[in-house]
């Protein structure tokens, strides 16, 4: 491209946002060609950069060097194309940037754009260093020379439009967000971009709206919560104001950019790896986090917790078999590891060997009696195999660290129910109520209870008919376990008729559904109530309730690495 086309096209851009003095200005600096290195373009001739990578692990420094010597090797001469060189040096440069070697990086950029002036990367490339680098009127060149090249890419609109405001050159920016907007109208940097004018030009309305567009399509980015405050304030709204301030964080708008995501596939050693992995087992992405944490091992076959990252990955992706190897194989490395512990008790669990399971949660408790979930997967176990005695202290336990686990709540008091303990599970299912008072489970459990308990001391028949019916009320509708409950409550106070309708109609519904069995489990409730009884057994001895599935809370809860690295893999 001559100079004079490159001009002409610049000036184009300049048209579509508006046209003026400022932005020909700009024509006229773009126009001018290569510029000195301290103006960001590329110099006739580039040495070769050389880091220093003592900080590195000894497997980046072995990536790097290994880049770089690609493009010392004796088969890259002049005789060599190009654009072929310019890939060497590109590709090379986003190593460096990977590591953060900025300087390093940005030169090879730069020489590679003088071999290859059509390649959009290594400009777009260039504009983020810079930008990164707190210079956005050097960057504003290059991300503009890249759309010379894809005029509507997305990310380099945004980029550049984010250049321009950092530079207080409001009607450079606004219309390119309004474009971005155009193409992509979910694109949350635009909207906040165009949010923070609408602010800074008293348009509060218009801010508050676009600023709520931006967090209700990306909710995590929570430094729009400052600006959202910042503009219910100008408006008057206080609490407003008061509520979006107590939310802010520092959490920036997140956009689709392929070539920065490019950057961390490039990335080896061990944390990069950790988070790699993290991210794809927690995004579902099981085969590329059993990839990611196999090369983990690799690096370092002895380090238990890389292997037990490939366990849940191997877990999480169905193969049992070789997930419990690696967690084996963990254990000899550390045979103290409550996360290991842990991880090996529920895929035993899920394959079969209880008793197994058992002892490996139990060891995961004895190396930390803090963990959650071994104390509540711990228990269920103990519950399938029938040792109810040994149950409730550790759903005790789980209820301590979590109040408001429903679901904990319950099983502690069904764990009593089985011990023929009725006043100690009435109590507990009291206290759980409280606690948790808007969860239906507890309240039916506890009408359930009250209804047919064998003990009349607990019995109490009008509170559980009022207790179920508010319950059904609520809901406006009700399932077996509520239908079963109201029988029971109903019985209990001697409407008995109103009892046995209650208990055909479920009983009808059942085999309807063909569910048969079931069907045959209630009709010993509707003989005693057919002959004015009562119901006296609350739950059935092999009641479901008393074998709770434990699930897969080792292998399918989001991958925690900070809970064992201590380090943030989030971001």
């Amino acid at each position: 491209m001559t100079r004079v086309t490159f001009a002409a096209v610049a000036c184009l851009v300049c048209e579509f946002i508006g046209g003026g003095r400022r932005q020909h200005f700009l024509c006229a600096m773009v126009a001018a060609g290569p510029a000195s290195p301290a103006q960001g373009a590329p110099p006739a001739s580039l040495s070769l950069p050389d880091p220093d990578l003592a900080r590195f692990e000894k497997v980046i420094q072995e990536q790097l060097r290994e880049a770089r010597a690609r493009l010392l090797a004796p088969a890259q001469n002049s005789a060599s194309a190009k654009s072929d060189l310019a890939q060497l040096y590109g590709q090379l440069g986003k190593l460096y940037q990977t590591y953060d070697l900025k300087d390093a990086a940005l030169t090879c950029y730069l020489k590679a754009q003088t071999l290859d002036p059509t390649a959009f990367a290594w400009r777009y490339y260039s504009g983020y260093i810079y930008q990164a680098n707190g210079d956005p009127q050097t960057a504003v060149l290059h991300f503009q020379n890249a759309l010379q090249i894809r005029p509507d890419d997305l990310a380099t609109l945004v980029r550049v439009a984010q250049a321009y405001t950092d530079l207080n050159q409001t009607e450079l920016a606004k219309p390119i967000f309004e474009k971005v907007l155009r193409l992509d109208k979910s694109c949350v940097p635009a909207l906040v971009g165009l949010g923070k004018f609408a602010l800074s030009g008293n348009d509060y309305k218009g801010a508050v709206e676009l600023f709520q567009e931006a967090l209700a399509l990306d909710p995590k980015a929570s430094s729009i919560e400052y600006q959202l405050a910042m503009a219910y304030r100008r408006l008057g709204n206080l609490s407003q104001a008061q509520a979006h301030l107590l939310r802010q964080g520092s959490r920036q708008p997140q956009m689709p950019d392929s070539l920065i995501e490019e950057l961390e596939g490039l990335k080896k050693g061990k944390a990069a790896l950790w988070r790699r992995g993290a991210r794809a087992i927690n995004g579902g992405r099981v085969a590329e986090a059993v990839k990611d944490f196999r090369e983990l091992v690799t690096l370092d076959p002895e380090d238990a917790t890389s292997r037990m990252y490939l366990g849940i990955a191997l877990a999480r992706a169905g193969d049992g078999k070789q997930a419990i190897e690696q967690y084996s194989e963990a254990l000899q490395r550390a045979p103290g590891n409550a996360g290991v512990h842990y991880n090996l008790g529920v895929v035993l669990a899920e394959r079969g060997a209880v008793e197994q399971a058992v002892e490996h949660l139990q060891a995961a408790l004895r190396s930390d009696s803090q963990m959650t979930k071994a104390h509540f997967q711990l228990a269920n176990l103990l519950m399938r195999l029938g040792h109810y005695a040994e149950a409730p202290s550790e759903y005790a336990a789980v209820v301590r660290m979590e109040p408001r686990n429903a679901f904990a709540r319950l099983m502690e008091a069904m764990a009593l129910v089985r011990l023929k303990n009725y006043s100690a599970a009435r109590d507990k299912l009291e206290q759980a109520v409280t606690a948790v008072p808007g969860d239906s489970d507890l309240k039916t459990a506890l009408a359930r209870l009250l209804a047919a308990c064998p003990e009349e001391s607990v019995r109490d028949g009008p509170r559980a008919l009022q207790m179920i019916q508010q319950v059904m009320s609520n809901e406006k509708s009700f399932d077996l376990e509520q239908g079963q409950a109201l029988a029971m409550a109903l019985a209990a106070i001697g409407q008995f008729q109103e009892a046995a309708k209650i208990q055909r109609f479920m009983i009808a519904e059942l085999e309807r559904a063909g569910q048969v069995d079931l069907a045959r489990l209630l009709r010993a409730n509707l003989t005693s109530y057919e002959r004015d009884q009562p119901c006296l057994i609350p739950w059935r001895d092999d009641d479901p309730i008393f074998s709770p599935v434990p699930g897969k809370m080792g292998v399918s809860a989001e991958l925690s690495a900070p809970a064992l690295l201590g380090e943030d893999l989030s971001k």
